[in-house]
């Protein structure tokens, strides 16, 4: 395997993993803001536009597996990336300080979600949590990656 190749893979999984961000970021911000303004016009777009996040997925699916970006996941070039000791060591680590940031962070969330009620504060204190771990982990893990293609 060549060094482009690495390259070109390395790239694709990134942009992918930014892609992903993204789409955890709208939804979850959705979801949040659902919670705090039920009646505002960000809470509701699923309700008035349901086609928009399925027609989304499939835009985005089309668009990163297509053409040169195309990654296929039995090849041995991908393998041989995505099994590479670096890159694990990068993963555990973004695990392990994602998961001490979700634990700090929910005694400010505790304090946030107060003034609702039980079952809107609940559902908060979910989509909250399950926010702060997925941007957290995803955003270290590109940023640990990215040390190891600098060195």
């Amino acid at each position: 395997m060549t060094a482009n190749q690495t390259d070109l893979i390395l790239r694709l999984t990134r942009r992918n993993l930014f892609i992903v961000l993204i789409g955890v970021l709208l939804i979850c911000g959705t979801l949040l803001s659902n919670v705090f303004r039920p009646d505002a016009a960000f809470s509701r777009w699923p309700s008035t536009m349901p086609w928009l996040l399925p027609l989304a997925t499939i835009i985005i699916f089309v668009a990163t597996s297509m053409g040169r970006g195309r990654l296929n996941p039995k090849s041995a070039e991908l393998q041989l990336v995505l099994g590479d000791e670096w890159r694990q060591v990068n993963l555990t680590r973004a695990m392990r300080v994602a998961f001490f940031v979700v634990l700090i962070a929910q005694v400010p969330q505790a304090f946030l979600f107060l003034q609702l009620p039980v079952l809107r504060a609940v559902m908060g204190m979910a989509v909250a949590t399950i926010t702060v771990a997925m941007t957290t982990f995803i955003t270290l893990f590109l940023i640990f990656d990215r040390e190891q293609s600098h060195e």
